[in-house]
């Protein structure tokens, strides 16, 4: 299992780079890296609800297993689990392991149309609880204007409806922002759940040239 820890970052996106980045085609594929196995923008801006905090992330790879890790005041927060392989990117878990999807939803399928449409039918996993769920997936290009710069990146909108057991149906819009060679940049869970890089404090940029410098 690799780890790469907040400290160990590209200096570029440390510094705040404010370069466009690369292109996006019409065409999704594998080989321009919608999940590199190094994280390359440690900082991020962590909002919850009313709570928007400086926090950081730690990248988990254990083969195609990435967990996205966020880090605050020293805790882990939030995870997050996906797969990453030659066929596709897919979301396992959100939040916390403990709520999970059987099978995982694809985000990004390669190759595929950067504008494109599917569904997936399957379990919604809570606890000990399996439940009945749905979701429709669209993919487009799109542009973030983040705190790094400005990022051309496939935007994954997911519409999850959930059976909570009683007959009754929860509907939730997850949204992701994959950047070539730089991975899922934002995600978004409903409202006020945003996780997207921001620019690192001196503090910070000093500690990953220090760390550059150890290694």
């Amino acid at each position: 299992m690799r780890v790469a820890p907040a400290g160990i970052v590209a200096l570029a996106f440390l510094c705040g780079c404010t370069c466009g980045g690369p292109k996006i085609g019409e065409t999704v594929d594998y080989n321009q890296e919608f999940f590199p196995e190094q994280w390359k923008h440690a900082p991020v801006l962590w909002q919850v609800g009313d709570l928007k905090a400086d926090a950081a992330v730690e990248l988990k790879t254990d083969g195609q297993k990435r967990e996205i890790a966020i880090v605050y005041e020293g805790k882990v927060v939030e995870r997050e689990g996906y797969i990453a392989n030659t066929k596709e990117v897919a979301l396992v878990y959100w939040i916390d392991p403990a709520e999970r999807f059987d099978p995982p939803i694809p985000l990004l399928k390669f190759p595929m149309p950067v504008e494109s449409e599917w569904e997936w039918k399957g379990k919604h996993i809570i606890g000990p609880r399996e439940l009945d769920a749905q979701a429709k997936i669209k993919t487009s290009k799109d542009r973030l204007e983040l705190a790094i710069g400005s990022v051309e990146a496939v935007k994954v909108v997911v519409t999850l409806k959930t059976l909570d057991g009683s007959g009754n149906e929860k509907e939730r819009e997850l949204r992701f922002w994959f950047a070539p060679g730089l991975g899922p940049v934002r995600r978004e869970y409903g409202v006020g759940q945003v996780r997207e890089p921001r620019r690192a404090t001196e503090a910070e940029t000093r500690g990953g040239e220090e760390t550059k410098g150890d290694g």
